[in-house]
């Protein structure tokens, strides 16, 4: 999970996001991640974010390698669901399109 907060990707937005496509799998693992957290807050401060992500890699080591594997096994399902709501809400991707017309 490191990635996640070197690039400072939003956990909480993107666990909503995997709710909204029907990867609740994938959603409740981030949110596990984001228990981790004190407060749930992830710093917005990179060295402060950093530094903390490897405190909590040193406390919760197994669990973290645990929750990353679980993550990453969601991939296909992701995948399929994905698909499936792009199919679904294809005027999301076509509003900017027409708009550019």
């Amino acid at each position: 999970f490191r990635y996640f907060f070197e690039c400072d990707l939003p956990l909480r937005e993107t666990a909503d996001a995997y709710f909204r496509i029907g990867v609740d799998s994938a959603a409740a693992i981030l949110h596990r991640v984001l228990d981790l957290w004190p407060g749930q807050r992830v710093p917005d401060d990179w060295d402060e974010r950093m530094e903390l992500f490897d405190r909590l890699s040193a406390t919760h080591s197994n669990l973290l390698n645990q929750l990353e594997k679980d993550y990453y096994a969601t991939d296909q399902l992701t995948e399929r669901q994905l698909a499936g709501w792009i199919s679904v809400h294809d005027d999301v991707f076509h509003a900017n399109d027409a708009a550019g017309k």
